[in-house]
């Protein structure tokens, strides 16, 4: 008699000290859902929190309902309770602006994460980030300036500081010296590359910038195909035609599934007056991308100088049933679709 009556002691000890997580646990939940269906889930939440003050997922929903009611200091108390705050916040503010395109939102979380780690080099680059997508050059040149001086040796600050320096011509001496510092501390760098591509072009030097995009292109990750785009403009810029299609039909060949690589061969078909090679590469484009109604566009276009205005009007058609409001379609395909 005395076994089962220990462990129905044991088993009401385990519950009656389990109770209050299992508490935390239904109330989480229950708040969870709350929130999906847009519901005040913060006393569900507060709840959670006095009875399991180790459970993170309730603290960090806390503050995320606190940040939406407005009250940014109860939000950052509830977030300083959970492990790798810092890291959870970057994160958030970098889906906000990158994959998202809301960079006063990513600012917001940025600007917490600073407050809960004052001495973080990494929040002051993604507060500079931040800044330049809103171009506020200024408050991104003090952000990315600070970033750099809590972490001397990172490369990238110097690069992300030298480019808001460049950006609005403010001080390309001093983006000079800073890229000259990137470039040793790590070589072979596209990242630098591009800046010193960029700060070329801002100082007239064309060759010299063509120098720095081949380097980018070189070192680029295979698949990637901006810098060798680049690279093509600077040698359409210069007068290097024939190296500039060349460029171009590279980038094709990197990239045949991309949209945008289809279009600049195209445009650069257009331009040296094959339009032949114009249409068939913007309706690659439209393939891939059925949206697209530049491609659209500039096939009309291409079609006119052939002399196929059937062909132009129908595509002229579809370009203005997609964009109805868009002014260069309306002047390009005006004549062609009237009455």
């Amino acid at each position: 008699m005395k076994r089962p009556f220990f462990l129905f002691l044991v088993v009401s000890v385990v519950l009656l000290f389990r109770l209050p997580v299992l508490g935390a646990w239904l109330a989480l939940n229950q708040a969870m859902v709350m929130m999906v269906n847009g519901q005040t889930a913060r006393p569900l939440l507060e709840m959670a929190t006095r009875w399991d003050q180790t459970n993170e997922r309730a603290w960090w929903n806390l503050g995320v309902v606190l940040d939406q009611l407005g009250n940014s200091e109860a939000a950052v108390q509830a977030w300083s309770q959970v492990d790798n705050n810092e890291r959870i916040l970057l994160e958030r503010g970098q889906i906000a602006g990158i994959h998202q395109g809301d960079w006063e939102a990513a600012l917001r979380w940025f600007d917490y994460a600073l407050q809960l780690s004052p001495d973080s080099a990494q929040a002051y680059h993604a507060i500079g980030d931040a800044r330049m997508g809103l171009k506020d050059w200024t408050a991104a040149r003090e952000a990315y300036a600070q970033a750099l001086q809590l972490a001397p040796e990172n490369a990238d600050y110097y690069v992300d500081y030298a480019n808001a320096l460049i950006v609005d011509d403010y001080n390309l001496d001093l983006a000079a010296s800073l890229l000259e510092k990137a470039v040793v501390l790590l070589p072979g760098s596209e990242h630098t590359y591009r800046a010193l591509a960029g700060l070329a072009t801002k100082r007239g030097n064309m060759l010299k910038a063509i120098h720095w995009w081949e380097q980018a292109a070189a070192v680029a990750p295979e698949g990637t195909v901006d810098s060798i785009l680049h690279l093509a403009d600077a040698y359409e810029a210069t007068g290097m035609y024939d190296q500039a299609l060349t460029a171009y039909r590279y980038a094709v060949s990197e990239a045949p599934f991309s949209p945008w690589t289809h279009l600049e061969l195209a445009h650069a078909y257009y331009t040296r007056k094959m339009w032949q090679e114009t249409v068939a590469e913007a309706q690659q484009t439209v393939a891939i991308d059925p949206q697209n109604v530049e491609a659209r566009l500039l096939i009309s276009q291409a079609q006119v100088k052939q002399g196929n205005i059937e062909e132009a009007r129908s595509v002229c058609i579809e370009a203005l049933h997609l964009a109805p409001d868009h002014q260069e379609i309306q002047e390009s395909c005006g004549k062609l679709i009237a009455p």
